[in-house]
């Protein structure tokens, strides 16, 4: 079987030659065409709430902030899960979107509830600043979003 296969190879020569240019250029093509990142991303799809509301003890960053975000987020579409974090002075809401949503929509629709969020904002509480995360690709400023 062998000493065919190397018959094969001594008798065609040019053709062996050519299927290995061949083969060669299907591979470099493959090679520069095929979309394959060094470091793929491999966290889920979120968008982080950051709202900072000086000198308000963790609880009360609790009842009049961090809640009603929480609330108002939970009616979003393919929305998998909201989690949060209550500080001193710092309310962190996250929500987990299903892979399927692009980061645009996403958040979009956090935005858009933010900003309902806004009406809701408890009285004398002018200073409330709303920051969305992550920062996309080619921004090159944080969103903020007063309240």
């Amino acid at each position: 079987m062998l000493n065919r296969v190397i018959d094969f190879t001594l008798a065609y020569r040019w053709l062996v030659l050519m299927g290995i240019v061949v083969l060669l250029g299907v591979g470099g093509y493959a090679l520069y065409t095929i979309p394959v990142e060094a470091f793929p991303d491999l966290t889920n799809n979120q968008v982080v709430v950051v709202t900072e509301a000086p000198s308000l003890p963790p609880s009360e960053i609790e009842q009049l902030v961090t809640y009603p975000i929480e609330r108002s987020m939970l009616g979003l579409p393919n929305k998998e899960e909201v989690r949060s974090l209550s500080k001193l002075g710092l309310s962190m809401v996250t929500v987990v979107f299903d892979d399927s949503v692009p980061m645009y929509f996403a958040r979009q629709l956090v935005s858009e509830r933010c900003s309902k969020f806004h009406r809701c904002c408890p009285q004398g509480r002018n200073h409330l600043w709303v920051c969305l995360l992550p920062l996309l690709e080619n921004s090159t400023s944080t969103h903020f979003q007063g309240l």
